[in-house]
């Protein structure tokens, strides 16, 4: 895990409100066989390859674009997306702690089309989610 996945799982986990929400936790790109109960994952989706300079010799920013979504058991996703609510607020215009480097702004991009699978031992799950800005100086 890098430091920007860190840094988000620690928001992300370390809010009572979300994990009441979120009873399985929250996760790097896949949840673990077995979770249970509604969960969040979290991925990088892209890093731009254009990184910014600020001024001759000063640092660097680097624009990443993180997807998180909310996955729960069910024919409802009510739940999900109160779960997702509380994502927005904590990552939403919040400065995330990373050393050396450091967060210049964390914003909600986009929401991300909700989504329901059917497996074949006729469970369904439903995923909301949203994207986020995140730039990071160096």
């Amino acid at each position: 895990m890098n430091e920007v996945d860190g840094a988000l799982y620690s928001r992300l986990s370390g809010d009572s409100t979300l994990m009441a929400l979120i009873p399985g936790g929250v996760w790097r790109m896949v949840a673990p066989e077995g979770t249970t109960g509604a969960y969040a994952v979290f991925q990088l989706v892209s890093a731009e390859a254009d990184q910014r300079t600020l001024g001759t010799g000063g640092p660097t920013i680097s624009r990443l674009l993180y997807q998180v979504k909310v996955i729960e058991k069910g024919t409802s996703a009510a739940n999900a997306k109160n779960a997702l609510d509380r994502v927005n607020i904590l990552l939403n215009d919040y400065a995330l702690s990373l050393s050396p480097d450091y967060l210049l702004v964390s914003r909600r991009e986009a929401r991300i089309p909700d989504t329901v699978e059917r497996f074949d031992n006729e469970e369904t799950y439903q995923s909301v989610g949203a994207s986020y800005r995140i730039e990071v100086v160096e």
